[in-house]
């Protein structure tokens, strides 16, 4: 991850315990993965505050590709990645788990960078959700119907903003949590002036905020999710997203010391293949490391996971059962991941 990346943010979930924020970042997703993979094989590390890899719960393959969003905080791409979804033949939605945060009272805060590109119509969807047990919680982004930026809540309900989901936005959403079982208020600003929005800014500066009586989070929210879809397709590119405890936690700046890993590719193959049952499974490592070995389905969902193991430097070779009766025939995903390397293989069993 570039320094420059560093100095911004996609996603903030901000607390303030009693009114007190806390300047801690809970967990960051910069999407510095090497171009070109499939979303759902992705897997930043639990060191930033993710507890699994991207999940795809249907549709087509999120795409990386190169070149960072440029913002007017930003300004050109540093060279980086971002996150691509568009859905072909259905929606598209992603999730991915983090560590649980509670509704104790404390504050949330919400930012995300979103590139709606040309060719939507009201009637798509392109927005981020935060989730509980992959339920929804809350959403912004574009909401159906008139294709402006909103706050959605469950069961459809929306409080919009005057501006078009189109282009290039940077939303940001504070939460504000009741400690109990009382109703949540939540605000939305877009394309905020950090400069002059203060630690704790004036929610009449909002472009929009829930009434305390339709917005509540008392489970607390431990997941985040990417949607798209609609008619015709719609393409949005997601990046920089950054889970904090604070408004300068989600501020460009605090995170100019973070040293963000970007992972290597690590080339993977698997003998024979289309297999039956037992295969072998070859990797080179430059330096010795713990690994994690996993195959999923093509829908991102985790078939088995065969645990983490310390290998050296130099050539392994592993005897993995992958297929077997318990598991249908069909192509699956071979993932390795390591605090600094990841790579995938498609299997097939037959």
């Amino acid at each position: 991850m570039t320094t420059m990346k560093n100095l911004f943010y996609l996603l903030a979930i901000i607390p303030g315990f009693l009114s007190a924020q806390v300047d801690t970042v809970y967990a960051f997703e910069g999407f510095d993965y090497a171009p070109l993979n499939g979303m759902f094989e992705l897997d930043g590390g639990s060191e930033q505050g993710w507890t699994s890899p991207w999940e795809r719960e249907i549709g087509d393959d999120g795409i990386i590709r190169r070149g960072d969003i440029p913002t007017d905080l930003i300004g050109p791409s540093d060279g980086g990645t971002r996150a691509s979804l568009e859905f072909v033949r259905a929606g598209i939605r992603y999730n991915r788990r983090m560590r649980r945060q509670l509704d104790d009272g404390r504050e949330y805060w919400v930012s995300c960078i979103m590139n709606w590109l040309p060719g939507s119509a009201n009637g798509n969807v392109g927005n981020l959700t935060l989730t509980q047990n992959n339920q929804q919680v809350i959403s912004v982004g574009k909401k159906f119907g008139n294709g402006r930026i909103a706050i959605v809540l469950p069961g459809g309900v929306n409080f919009e903003t005057n501006i078009a989901a189109e282009g290039i936005h940077t939303l940001l959403l504070k939460i504000e949590t009741s400690g109990n079982n009382g109703a949540e208020m939540a605000y939305l600003w877009v394309d905020p002036d950090l400069a002059t929005l203060g630690a704790d800014p004036d929610v009449s500066t909002a472009n929009v905020r829930t009434p305390a009586n339709t917005f509540r989070a008392n489970n607390g929210v431990d997941g985040v999710q990417l949607k798209v879809e609609g008619t015709p397709p719609l393409l949005v590119d997601y990046d920089r997203l950054v889970i904090g405890g604070s408004l300068a936690s989600v501020s460009p700046g605090f995170l100019v010391n973070t040293s963000q890993t970007t992972l290597a590719p690590l080339p993977l193959s698997v003998f024979p293949n289309p297999l039956r049952e037992v295969a072998t499974t070859t990797f080179s490592l430059t330096t010795p490391g713990t690994l994690r070995i996993a195959l999923w389905d093509l829908n991102g969902r985790l078939i088995r996971d065969y645990g983490e193991a310390h290998y050296p430097a130099g050539i392994s070779e592993l005897s993995l059962r992958l297929g077997g009766s318990s598991i249908p025939t069909g192509t699956y995903i071979l993932r390795v991941t390591g605090e600094q390397v990841a790579g995938s293989v498609k299997v097939i069993i037959d």
